[in-house]
């Protein structure tokens, strides 16, 4: 400030060594490793940049008592910029919206670190079919030049092991290798997944397919759920039918289910899994538990996305034979040729039964077999639909719905 008398009485002091900086991501750590400064003031918070000032501090801090530890004389007389913790001071009014959006931002930062730590105590290891873990140890920390063993799938002889260790570790018959063919089941094109399938270079052949959806080899049956069709099947009991057909044709039948893109990798829902140690018949992880315990070896793979069933179908074909179109279509269907024609031929009346109300997949034959056609269906009682489908329940409601009367609706 100018006085009357002339003289400057200034306080350039107050900023010596102040800087005013706008900086964003990685802008921040390049400048604090350039002034290394003792006291920072945020005027914008954000967890972030708050967490790159704790790293550098720390790392100051641990560097600075190393060179002390070593007993290192030199640049004993230099003075340190920065030797404490560094002090970090954050700007906003008490009880602001700043302060509210900051403190949001913290709490979902702590319990995204919680989550982790949790799903990491619970997490999966994958078994080998002898029931060891398979874990991957880096046994040359030193970088050697010794190659590590890769995973084979399940599956694979001890001769296919051979000849990947022959082949580069089988890095060269992957690279060689094509996707190679894919029976899609023709319900399951009203998804997205085979049109992933075929982006992804696989072959994707369409035929009606009794048990499973998708048939990568002669030995693997894959059935798909997604999350809702899974609660579904379990309702319905259409799932445990399903997995015993695919037991009982092909060795390694796999139950693939498959999460949506834009949602959490996780079943994340109260009533997904149960609170204590015993088995909930509402928790969908019970449910999960019990069909692995009624079906041995079925296989459960989780999906991420339509995306990832591509890559897990190619890294599952790695090392197997390619799937056989007419032996796929046949699994299933009666020995009887006459049977076996009626049944391919009555496929979209069967579709239209097994979507009527109280039809499930333990009763559809039993109800067929007496009904013959979907008209006679309309002429049966109630009281012999309940002895084909073995519930009084659902034989009240289709009941109801075949001889609903249609009025009200009006003239064209």
């Amino acid at each position: 400030e100018e006085h009357g008398d002339g003289g400057d009485f200034g306080t350039p002091w107050l900023t010596e060594g102040v800087h005013l900086y706008a900086l964003e991501g990685r802008e921040l750590e390049l400048e604090l490793q350039r002034i290394r400064p003792a006291f920072v003031i945020l005027y914008d918070q954000s967890p972030s940049a708050i967490r790159q000032l704790e790293v550098y501090s720390a790392s100051t801090l641990l560097s600075l008592q190393q060179r002390q530890a070593s007993g290192n004389g030199e640049g004993a007389g230099e003075e340190e910029p920065c030797q404490h913790l560094m002090r970090i001071y954050m700007l906003f009014y008490a009880e602001s919206l700043e302060q509210q959006k900051f403190c949001a931002a913290v709490d979902r930062e702590r319990k995204v670190f919680k989550s982790l730590i949790e799903q990491k105590a619970v997490m999966l290891v994958p078994i080998a079919e002898d029931g060891t873990a398979v874990v991957e140890k880096d046994h040359n920390p030193r970088g050697s030049a010794v190659a590590q063993k890769p995973l084979i799938p399940f599956g694979a002889s001890a001769g296919a092991n051979n000849a990947l260790t022959r082949q580069a570790g089988g890095l060269l018959s992957v690279a060689k290798k094509k996707p190679g063919t894919i029976i899609v089941d023709m319900r399951e094109f009203s998804s997205n997944v085979p049109g992933v399938l075929h982006a992804n270079g696989f072959v994707v052949t369409p035929c009606t397919l009794e048990v499973g959806d998708y048939i990568l080899s002669p030995e693997i049956c894959v059935e798909r759920k997604a999350i809702p069709d899974l609660i579904a099947s379990f309702g319905s009991g259409r799932l445990y039918h399903q997995a015993q057909a695919m037991s009982k044709h092909y060795k390694y039948p796999v139950l693939l289910i498959e999460f949506a893109p834009d949602r959490a990798f996780a079943l994340q829902g109260a009533e997904d899994w149960s609170t204590g140690t015993d088995i909930s018949q509402r928790a969908l992880g019970s449910k999960l538990c019990l069909l692995t315990l009624h079906v041995p070896n079925l296989r459960i793979i989780w999906s991420r996305s339509p995306q990832a069933t591509a890559d897990i179908f190619l890294a599952l074909k790695s090392n197997q034979e390619e799937p056989q179109l007419e032996a796929a279509h046949a699994v299933g269907l009666p020995e009887d040729p006459h049977q076996r024609t009626s049944l391919t031929e009555s496929g979209p009346a069967i579709d239209v039964l097994q979507k009527l109300p109280g039809v499930v997949q333990s009763n559809w034959r039993q109800l067929a077999s007496k009904a013959k056609s979907l008209s006679a269906m309309g002429d049966m009682s109630e009281r012999e639909l309940a002895e084909c489908m073995r519930t009084s329940k659902g034989a009240k409601a289709l009941h109801k719905l075949l001889n609903a009367p249609c009025v009200g609706i009006p003239e064209i």
